[in-house]
């Protein structure tokens, strides 16, 4: 049993066909890593480099005939794919010309057929691999070059039994090559995959060609969401093996961690967290830890980066007043070229059009504009601006933890709201030095909901909770089901909080009223344009799921029975976070200390039935997404939230059961701790920096 492979690159060709520096360095990178011992172990790999026709045909051929059976074959192909009039494929090489009208003469082309056909007569094995990164001739762009177009059938002609066939791009769409990768895009994430061994998903040693798929496919869909990478396997051709992969390497490990935890561009604040342990405990320097998270990140960054230029691009054709129909159209070509989604461009438009044509009249005077995902987005100064309400000071039972009577000696167990979560550990912390006998520990796996912790704090027991945090008071029926055991529930408040409103970055709205936060989420209003913004885009808007009952809590603040159809659930606030991010249109409700340090979203001021205007982050410090990063995040509005007129105000609760026995005592002693102005001034600069870094 044999592993061979042709590696065909085409960077040259005749006048007509735009060069392809990539495809060198494609074919190149490809055969490093399949002719590595520890990796592709490959025993032949040949390159082809600007073949002419004939060359190409007879290296094909070649590859293909006489091989036994349970060799393993592979064929590459990077350069640029051409259609002629019947919308057949053809392979270019360094000779194919055009002819007069601009039609491909074919006989200067390997036609696919024909690699099917080698395929089919000449080739026995039963395990055959094409991968074709190609393109067709089209716009380029300095540092972007278009790579394939056209309606091709891909799978028609070039299927068959034993086979696997992956391809950087549907049949319709664009592929690109990147000069300052030195690599195709989807070339560059096949290599990555196989080299880092990042592609072997299950963790066996192996990377079969349906984990290499799945791998470049999610990186290039990252990287260039106008790509969408295909697998068309025949038969058993999914599991064919390419490569290895190490067990154990601790490079490896950490990567797939960071892939696991990464959202939209972000490390999830519990992601980070695992993170830095994991980082420790793999004995891996912070140099390599921090190069493996960008190379994990970059497909992200750099489509925002092409988000960048065409907003730059834009933004100067309008001061130039040069959007003529002529000027249009180089736009729409440009926006090919960098393989930008139309839901992006129309929002980068929306609000180019909120910058150059304002209307006083109806939407303000313009204070300040800001540059956010590499969008200038203006921020709208209302009529009149009110003053946050400076908050009253706390009821406090005294001012030091030390000096809180009856704290119970013991090990006590609480879990519950998930809103809780970046203040128990360091409120934990500090009651423990001062009350070192007062051994209360955090069910991290039962901190999954209020609703959650308050009814294991009604079962009791080994496996229940001695008293629970929560974001809401008690309702009827968790009253009902105490009372049946003979008990009552107290929830006492601690602390205020609120929720936030997050939308994509890149969304032209300002703000939102509760009355069209009403509309949103109930599904009365489904289209941006319908609240404010230029941009046609439908809403898409998401909440927890609904066996969280805190939902409850937001749809009675919101005045609305039930959500809208058009409904999203998510499981935790990370994955909404995620959805957003990625959905032009897409709106989350989350605890507001959750939202607020979020780098890749944008949190929307709340306006209140007055009028008056809320920003849950601190307006006069306040970061772009384009310049968010650990470290310098927004901090959440501590005084607004603590104002009585906040428009999404949530308490904290810590629920106690009245049972006259020791659990009663360790609660009410929990809650007094928190109630102290100590216990306050933790909780609010731990409000304040959020849930990150």
């Amino acid at each position: 049993m044999a592993k061979v492979a042709l590696l065909i690159g085409v960077s040259e060709y005749e006048p007509g066909l735009t060069p392809l520096p990539a495809a060198i360095k494609d074919v190149e990178a490809m055969q490093r890593v399949l002719l590595h011992p520890d990796i592709g172990s490959f025993d032949d790999v040949k390159l082809l480099v600007n073949p002419q026709r004939q060359a190409m045909e007879e290296a094909i051929e070649n590859l293909f005939a006489g091989r036994p059976k349970d060799d393993l074959v592979l064929l590459f192909f990077s350069g640029h794919g051409i259609k002629d009039e019947g919308g057949k494929l053809y392979f270019a090489t360094r000779n194919t010309r055009k002819n007069e009208k601009g039609g491909l003469v074919q006989a200067t082309a390997v036609s696919a057929n024909f690699v099917q056909e080698i395929m089919r007569t000449k080739g026995r094995s039963k395990r055959q691999v094409v991968i074709l990164d190609c393109c067709f001739s089209g716009a380029f762009a300095e540092d972007m070059l278009v790579k394939d177009d056209g309606s091709v059938d891909v799978m028609n002609q070039l299927g068959g039994e034993g086979r696997a066939v992956l391809t950087s791009s549907t049949s319709t769409q664009y592929s690109f090559e990147q000069k300052e990768s030195n690599l195709s895009i989807y070339t560059r994430y096949l290599v990555e995959g196989i080299e880092t061994g990042a592609a072997d998903t299950n963790d066996n040693g192996v990377i079969t060609v349906d984990e290499l798929h799945e791998y470049a496919r999610k990186k290039v869909r990252e990287a260039a969401p106008t790509m969408s990478p295909e697998i068309y396997p025949i038969r058993e051709g999914y599991t064919i093996v390419l490569a290895k992969a190490p067990l154990g390497d601790p490079k490896l490990k950490y990567r797939k961690e960071v892939e696991r935890f990464s959202h939209g561009g972000e490390i999830s604040s519990i992601g980070r967290k695992a993170l830095e342990q994991l980082q420790v405990k793999l004995k891996l320097s912070s140099e390599i830890a921090i190069a493996i998270e960008n190379e994990a990140l970059q497909p992200y960054r750099d489509y925002q980066k092409r988000l960048q230029e065409y907003e730059q691009v834009l933004e100067e054709a309008q001061k130039n007043l040069t959007l003529n129909s002529d000027a249009q159209d180089d736009l729409q070509r440009f926006q090919q070229i960098l393989g930008l989604r139309d839901e992006d461009i129309a929002l980068i438009e929306a609000s180019q059009k909120i910058k150059f044509n304002l209307a006083p009249q109806s939407i303000g005077v313009l204070t300040m504009g800001i540059l956010i995902g590499g969008v200038t987005v203006w921020f709208i100064k209302p009529d009149k601006e009110f003053p946050l309400v400076t908050p009253p000071e706390p009821i406090v039972l005294t001012r030091e933890f030390a000096k809180v009577p009856n704290v119970p000696e013991g090990t006590f167990k609480y879990g519950g709201s998930t809103s809780w979560a970046f203040i128990y550990p360091k409120l934990e912390s500090e009651i423990k030095k001062v009350h070192p006998k007062f051994d209360i520990k955090i069910r991290k796996d039962l901190v999954l909901g209020s609703g959650i912790g308050i009814q294991k704090l009604i079962d009791g027991g080994k496996d229940g909770l001695d008293f629970a945090l929560s974001s809401r008071d008690v309702n009827p029926e968790e009253k009902r089901l105490a009372k049946e055991k003979g008990f009552t529930l107290k929830a006492i408040p601690v602390t205020k909080s609120g929720l936030a409103i997050a939308v994509n970055p890149r969304l032209a709205i300002n703000s939102l009223d509760k009355e069209q936060l009403s509309k949103i989420f109930s599904g009365k209003v489904d289209n941006w344009k319908r609240v404010g913004a230029f941009a046609d885009i439908p809403i898409k808007f998401y909440v927890r799921s609904n066996n969280y009952t805190s939902t409850g809590e937001f749809k009675k603040t919101l005045g609305i029975q039930e959500f809208g159809k058009n409904i999203n659930y998510v499981n935790t606030v990370s994955e909404g976070l995620q959805k957003i991010a990625r959905e032009p249109g897409g709106i989350f409700e989350g605890a507001i200390s959750d939202v607020v340090p979020q780098c890749g979203i944008k949190t929307l001021p709340i306006v209140n039935k007055e009028g008056k205007t809320f920003y849950p982050y601190q307006k006069q410090n306040s970061v772009s997404p384009a310049e968010c990063r650990p470290g310098k995040r927004n901090r959440v509005n501590i005084k607004a939230i603590y104002s009585d007129e906040y428009p999404l105000p949530v308490i904290f609760y810590v629920v106690v059961k009245q049972n006259g026995q020791r659990e009663e005592q360790a609660g009410q002693a929990y809650a007094d701790l928190l109630s102290t102005q100590q216990g306050q001034e933790i909780i609010k600069n731990l409000q304040e920096t959020g849930s990150l870094d």
